[in-house]
């Protein structure tokens, strides 16, 4: 049985839209397992269903489902990509109150004509292309080895804006914090910069604590956190081991 996910992320804005699209594909078609991770829509009446899956859930799913339908989010694209799939991108439209703005058509709009994503504005186009993804199939998704022009220039650019170290003996490393409003484009950043040799992308360490500590999600490594070679060099570093360390009450 061929196994279709659905997934809206995590905006309080709720995506009706694609979740009733959703709720209805697995009402027709009971040959597929349709499992759609719906937020803060009202939940679907037909196939499996969750509010919210954390990290660890969503990557299980995402390498379980054999076409996976998505909002525009680059976090969420990104995964599914690595996965070996090409995502259905459903942009939220700000229109039918689905998103503060209408960065998400246009970013689905930019990739689906570099072939990352196969965007589809219209949720009636969906069906078409879900029985299209199926015939494709999973792939091996190379990433190119290179480092992008773009994202050697933003490298250059952040060199040129630090500040020069005191001398060559010295041993701390400059530490780049990016700031910003929710949905202005900080991941994007933040993952172009992961990218350059010698730079080490942390996340949103403001989640370090419950999700990493408390809750052993999956590291970017495909390690649990608690497993994963960097973050338990980090904690021996920072603390004499995470174990010193009580997540609620940090």
């Amino acid at each position: 049985m061929s196994r279709i996910l659905v997934t809206v992320g995590t905006d309080h804005h709720p995506f009706q839209r694609l979740i009733d699209w959703a709720d209805d594909f697995a009402r027709r078609h009971r040959e597929y397992d349709v499992f759609s991770q719906y937020g803060t829509a009202r939940p679907p009446q037909h196939g499996r269903h969750a509010k919210l899956l954390d990290h660890a859930q969503l990557q299980t799913e995402i390498a379980r489902a054999d076409v996976v339908v998505c909002h525009g989010g680059p976090a969420t694209i990104t995964d599914i990509r690595r996965s070996g799939l090409i995502p259905l991108c459903v942009p939220r439209d700000p229109i039918r109150g689905e998103h503060v703005d209408h960065h998400q058509i246009q970013f689905a709009e930019r990739i689906a004509e570099a072939g990352i994503v196969t965007a589809c504005l219209n949720v009636y186009d969906l069906e078409e292309q879900v029985k299209l993804s199926l015939t494709i199939g999973r792939a091996t998704v190379g990433f190119r080895s290179e480092v992008p022009t773009g994202v050697r220039k933003i490298g250059e650019l952040l060199g040129a804006l630090s500040p020069s170290r005191a001398s060559s003996s010295e041993q701390s490393l400059p530490i780049v914090y990016i700031g910003g409003q929710g949905r202005s484009g900080t991941t994007l950043l933040e993952r172009a910069l992961g990218e350059l040799p010698g730079v080490v992308s942390l996340g949103e360490t403001v989640h370090l604590w419950d999700r990493g500590l408390r809750d052993d999600e999956l590291c970017g490594c495909t390690e649990p956190f608690g497993s994963c070679p960097f973050w338990r060099s980090v904690g021996d570093e920072a603390f004499g081991g995470w174990d010193r360390i009580d997540p609620e009450g940090a």
